[in-house]
C-alpha cells in the first residue's frame, strides 16, 4: 500500500527533501509494521517541464496514495506541476468526501519554508498539531534539519506527522478510477489567465561545463564547483554549497516569478520562445566555458541574436565569479578576453544591469538577480503583445496560463 505521495517545488534544496522522504517512510514503517523494503511513499525527483508528459510511476502513485504531503514554500505555489499534483489528489479527496460525507485530513501541507502569501485553498487545509515545536511555526521544516540545536524537534515532527499517516491512512480512500489527464488539469493556485502583455516567468539558463567536459578538454584543473551535469554547478563554494540555479530559482520565487532551468543547448530555442510570450531569460555564465569550441560557438550566436534591434540586454547575462577561486583568478585576465571576444555586442552596448561579467559574491549575485529581473520585466512590458488566453479545445479544456514550452 502507498500510504503517502510527498509534493515539494524542485530546487527546495532536494538534498534535505530527500532526507525528511527517507525518515519519514522509515518512521511510516515502523509504526505500521511494515517491513523494510517496502516502499510506503512517493517522492518525484524529476523535474518536469511545461507540456512534457508526466511520468506513469508519478500519475499512478497520484492516483493510488492514500495521502498527500504538501512542503510549502514561496516557491512552492509558483510551481505549475506542484499545483497540479495538489489539484489532482484534491479531486480525489473530494469524490471520497462526497460520496461518504467524511471529511478527513488526508491533504496535508506542512511548511518548509515560511511563505508571506499563502493561497486560501492551502491556508484551511494547514496542517496543526500541539506537538509541533514553536521553531516549527517560525522558521518552517526545513530549517529543523538544519540547524543541530533543532535536531529533538525535527525527530518530533517526523514522528507526529508519521503517527498522522498510519492514522488516516486506514480510512482507505479508494484509488481514482480514471489516472488523472495533466494536459487537462489545471493548477491548484493558479487563476485564469487574462490578455496581458507581460508573464511571470523565468527561463534559467545554465551554462558551465560538467566534470566529464573540464577532463575530456582540459579546461581546468580544479573541479570542486562542477557535478555531472551543468545544472550542479556551485560557484560560490563553499559558503554557499548549492547549485547556482537552485539560488537563482529561490530569488525568482521570491520576486513572484516561476522559473525553470535548462542547458546551454536549450539556449536559442529559449530565446525565440521567451521573446514570442513577453518572458524573460537568464543566462548563468561560467567564464570557462568560452574554452570549450561548441559551447563558444552558442554563446557567440547568443551574442548576435536578435529580433529587434531596438530591445537591448536580451538575455541577461551574469557571471559568477567566486573570489576564493584561485585558479580562475589567476586566469581572468584571459578568460576576460575571451569574454569580451564572445560578446562583443553586449559589451558595446554597455548596459551593466542586465550584462554582470564579474558577480564576485553570493550577495552580489542575489543583488545584480533582483535588479535584473526587474529591468528585464519592464522590458517585455514596454516591447511586449498583448497575450490572450490560450484557446479552448473543448468546452471541458481548462485554461492555462503559459503556453506549451518547445521541445
Amino acid at each position: 500500500m502507498l500510504y503517502f505521495f510527498l509534493s515539494y517545488a524542485r530546487g527546495d534544496n532536494d538534498g534535505f527533501v530527500e532526507r525528511f522522504f527517507r525518515d519519514l517512510s522509515a518512521e511510516v514503517r515502523d509504526l505500521a509494521g511494515q517491513a523494510r523494503h517496502e516502499e510506503v511513499g512517493f517522492l518525484d525527483v524529476h523535474s518536469i517541464e511545461l507540456g512534457a508528459r508526466w511520468p506513469t510511476k508519478l500519475v499512478n502513485a497520484l492516483a493510488e496514495c492514500r495521502l498527500f504531503i504538501a512542503l510549502l514554500s514561496p516557491r512552492y505555489f509558483i510551481s505549475e506541476a506542484c499545483g497540479k499534483e495538489w489539484a489532482a489528489f484534491e479531486q480525489r479527496l473530494k469524490a471520497y468526501e462526497q460520496s461518504t460525507g467524511d471529511q478527513l485530513p488526508l491533504l496535508v501541507p506542512l511548511i518548509w519554508l515560511p511563505t508571506q502569501t499563502m493561497p486560501e485553498i492551502a491556508f484551511h487545509r494547514q496542517f496543526s498539531n500541539d506537538t509541533l515545536d514553536e521553531a516549527y511555526d517560525r522558521h518552517g521544516l526545513r530549517q529543523l534539519m538544519r540547524l543541530q540545536r533543532n535536531h529533538d524537534a525535527y525527530v518530533d515532527a517526523v514522528s507526529t506527522v508519521a503517527r498522522h499517516i498510519v492514522e488516516y491512512c486506514e480510512a482507505g480512500l479508494p484509488a481514482a478510477r480514471q489516472r488523472p489527464d495533466f494536459g487537462q488539469l489545471r493548477s491548484a493556485f493558479q487563476t485564469v489567465a487574462t490578455s496581458t502583455k507581460t508573464s511571470q516567468y523565468v527561463h534559467f539558463v545554465v551554462a558551465a561545463p560538467t566534470v566529464g567536459e573540464l577532463s575530456a578538454h582540459r579546461v581546468r584543473q580544479d573541479m570542486s564547483y562542477y557535478g555531472e551535469t551543468s545544472s550542479e554547478w556551485a560557484p560560490f563554494r563553499p559558503n554557499s554549497p548549492a547549485p547556482i540555479a537552485s539560488y537563482a530559482m529561490d530569488i525568482a520565487a521570491e520576486q513572484s516569478f516561476r522559473s525553470e532551468t535548462v542547458t546551454l543547448d536549450r539556449l536559442m530555442d529559449r530565446l525565440d520562445f521567451a521573446y514570442r510570450h513577453n518572458q524573460i531569460v537568464v543566462l548563468l555564465l561560467d567564464a570557462w566555458e568560452t574554452r570549450i569550441v561548441e559551447h563558444r560557438q552558442v554563446l557567440e550566436a547568443c551574442d548576435i541574436w536578435s529580433p529587434a534591434s531596438e530591445d537591448p540586454g536580451v538575455p541577461t547575462v551574469l557571471i559568477p565569479v567566486n573570489h576564493g577561486d584561485g585558479e580562475t583568478g589567476r586566469h581572468w585576465r584571459d578568460l576576460s578576453r575571451d569574454l569580451r571576444s564572445v560578446f562583443a555586442n553586449r559589451y558595446a552596448d554597455g548596459d551593466d544591469r542586465l550584462f554582470r561579467p564579474s558577480v564576485l559574491s553570493f550577495p552580489a549575485f542575489e543583488a545584480d538577480l533582483k535588479v535584473a529581473l526587474g529591468i528585464a520585466q519592464n522590458h517585455t512590458y514596454v516591447r511586449g503583445t498583448p497575450l490572450q488566453d490560450l484557446p479552448d479545445a473543448g468546452p471541458a479544456r481548462p485554461r492555462l496560463g503559459l503556453p506549451d514550452l518547445p521541445s
